[in-house]
């Protein structure tokens, strides 16, 4: 196998475990039988709940930053992201639109 596919293949590894190792946590964090929440675990539940937009921001940046000349393609497509999230709230529907404005402007551009 070539290089390139190496780094497809665990490149693909890296974002499925970054998906699923949270939720697999979170299962069993919520298996245990009831008690009374820590101040850790409050926090801990934060952080796996906002860790989804967290990869998200990080993917928009990281093409901003390697498609220099699209930078106002990311600006734009976080501006999507930021209006949807006041107007709906959620996760879901600003993790779309920041996607699809992204492409939409980035296939616009490109022809």
């Amino acid at each position: 196998m070539s290089r390139f596919w190496w780094i497809v293949v665990l490149s693909g590894l890296g974002t499925f475990l970054l998906r699923w190792l949270p939720l697999q946590l979170q299962a069993h964090l919520h298996a245990r039988p009831s008690r009374p929440a820590t101040p850790l675990s409050r926090v801990l539940h934060a952080m796996l709940a906002t860790l989804g937009a967290a990869a998200i921001t990080a993917l928009v940046v990281a093409s901003g930053a390697s498609l220099p000349a699209s930078a106002w393609i990311s600006l734009l497509s976080f501006a999507a992201i930021l209006a949807v999230k006041k107007w709906r709230g959620g996760v879901i529907g600003p993790t779309f639109a920041g996607v699809l404005c992204f492409g939409v402007l980035l296939a616009l551009s490109a022809g």
